[in-house]
């Protein structure tokens, strides 16, 4: 940038020429000042110094258990967070290598880490995403954190909410927390429930997951995942000597723990420091000191406990100080003694929904008391009425999928809302659950053929409109009728712009049902096949529909 200034003039009278009147004063230019910022610039020679230009780094971190070496800007790394700045800068590390190691987290996350660190930008995907933002939490890098947790958040999905939920408790997120158990609720059969993070929850955590009438489970599904449960809790209390005993080989630390060895150091300590199981003169456990000490922690001041920095690691053992009951599979007295404190996730368990198939394998495995078996069957024999199943009906909350629309729809950057410039149909991202009722709905602002409803993601045709494309549906402007599968019959009453209409899908039930504004338009078909998948679903023509988030659910 160049910028130019006149000179001053000459003294009055003076003429330089050697006569005549002197030229008159030139004005002073004032130079113009600006800002320039090429902060793209910058971002790549930042990044430069991760890849090419790697050797004008002055710092390596030797990352994962494959020890791989990652060059970094010792300052830039301190000034990013300050556990690392303690760490590089204390006094008694000067004295060593121009090294550290970082053996508990993966080689990947940790160079998204740098990246972020260096450029401020990171290329994140959703198999690291989780123990990115737990690595970002551990080092104290929080603009990483909200970054990850948003991504998150708007990438859910099954493989992951069960450790993301755990990490919305552990970081006091409510309106995390909040999305994650209703999305847990609502996809429990497809992963959530049988992963392994669901076995290492706190016991409060899953008597409160599993104790819900939304959960979308049957009870032999909640059984198994109980049962899993109470495996892994007490494969983890017996590996908890050898981990603190320090035989048998160096210590391995899971990948997505949230803190190197010595914070697993500091769990299995409070772990020893547990009540130890008496044993009665017969030889059989006695766990009620473990039980008690379970309802102590439980009940200090009516609040909720929280979940341990461990809690999510595959060895974690939840709450640190709380001694797991024992309650191995060998007689009806150690089963009894879990329920004599009314405790557990066992009782979560709604034995009348078995049957008596599921009774007897459940009464095999011994780890309910025989006198709750036995009242279970009873009351089958007699024909008592079953207690109340689980998901009676349940708010389905999904946004549309930018992957399954045609040509002619736009979404906006929530998902919640769709724009149609030609008659096209957009599939939800959620699929419609097979266990119970689901219930959403949708809002109508503007559009000339309308439809509402569900279909199958491998019958659908996007590019057309749902009646013509083969979907489930009441068609509300243009029409009064309900369709199926590119058949109609006349249904309901029309709707007018800025409706709400409601969908109620109960797949054991094989019906669907649709609502305008609360209230109902009565059963449009009870012939849906409860063994095929179905997801939310609207078309319509140059117009506009959104998803009502208000969560209200039909009288």
């Amino acid at each position: 940038m160049m910028s130019t200034a006149g000179y001053p003039a000459s003294p009055a009278g003076h003429d330089e020429s050697g006569g005549g009147a002197a030229p008159p004063p030139q004005e002073v230019a004032t130079a113009a000042a600006t800002s320039i910022r090429d902060e793209s610039a910058v971002c790549a020679a930042m990044l430069r110094l991760l890849g090419p230009d790697r050797e004008l780094c002055d710092f390596t971190f030797v990352v994962g258990e494959e020890a791989e070496r990652l060059p970094a800007v010792k300052a830039v790394v301190a000034v990013r967070s300050p556990p690392l700045r303690s760490m590089l800068y204390d006094q008694s590390f000067r004295m060593a290598q121009q090294e550290l190691a970082m053996p508990h987290w993966s080689p990947r996350a940790f160079r998204y880490l740098l990246e972020f660190m260096h450029a401020g930008v990171a290329n994140v995907d959703a198999e690291t995403v989780l123990e990115l933002m737990q690595l970002a939490d551990f080092l104290q890098v929080d603009e990483l954190k909200i970054h990850c947790k948003e991504f998150l958040t708007e990438h859910l999905s099954p493989a992951t909410v069960s450790t993301l939920l755990a990490e919305a408790i552990r970081f006091n997120d409510a309106s995390l927390r909040a999305r994650c158990t209703d999305f847990f609720l609502a996809n429990a059969r497809l992963g959530p429930l049988t992963s392994r993070a669901f076995c290492t929850f706190p016991e409060w955590l899953v008597c409160e997951l599993l104790s819900d009438s939304a959960l979308n489970a049957d009870e032999w599904e909640v059984y198994e995942a109980v049962k899993a449960w109470i495996a892994a809790r007490q494969k983890a209390c017996r590996a908890e000597p050898e981990r603190t005993s320090g035989g048998g080989g160096r210590e391995r630390s899971p990948k997505h723990s949230k803190a190197p060895a010595p914070s697993v150091a500091v769990a299995g300590e409070r772990q020893r420091d547990a009540p130890k199981a008496e044993k009665t003169t017969d030889g059989d456990t006695k766990s009620e000191r473990d039980e008690d000490l379970v309802l102590e922690s439980d009940s200090d001041d009516g609040d909720e406990p929280e979940v341990a920095g461990d809690a999510m690691t595959t060895e974690g053992s939840g709450r640190p100080g709380a001694a797991l009951t024992d309650m191995s599979p060998t007689t009806s007295s150690q089963a009894d003694s879990a329920f004599a404190a009314g405790h557990g996730p066992l009782e979560c368990v709604r034995l009348g929904q078995m049957s008596v198939d599921q009774l007897q394998a459940m009464r095999i495995d011994g780890l309910i008391p025989e006198s709750r078996m036995l009242d279970a069957v009873l009351r089958k024999l007699d024909g008592a009425e079953p207690t109340e199943g689980r998901r009676r009906t349940v708010f389905l909350d999904f946004r549309f999928d930018t992957a399954s629309k045609g040509d002619g729809v736009q979404l906006s950057d929530d998902g919640h809302s769709a724009s149609f410039s030609k008659d096209n149909c957009v599939l939800g991202e959620t699929m419609v659950p097979d266990v119970g009722q689901a219930y959403w709905e949708v809002m109508v602002s503007s559009g000339t053929n309308a439809y509402i409803g569900i279909a199958r993601r491998e019958r659908i045709d996007t590019q057309r409109n749902m009646g013509s494309g083969g979907g489930i549906a009441f068609r509300g402007i243009g029409g009064n009728e309900k369709w199926k599968e590119c058949s109609h019959f006349e249904y309901g009453r029309r709707l007018a712009r800025g409706d709400r209409v409601g969908v109620l899908v109960d797949l054991p039930a094989r019906s669907i049902s649709f609502y305008l504004n609360g209230e109902p338009l009565g059963l449009a078909f009870d012939d849906l096949d409860p063994a095929k998948q179905y997801w939310p679903c609207v078309s319509n023509n140059t117009g506009e529909m959104c998803l009502v988030q208000s969560r209200r659910l039909p009288a």
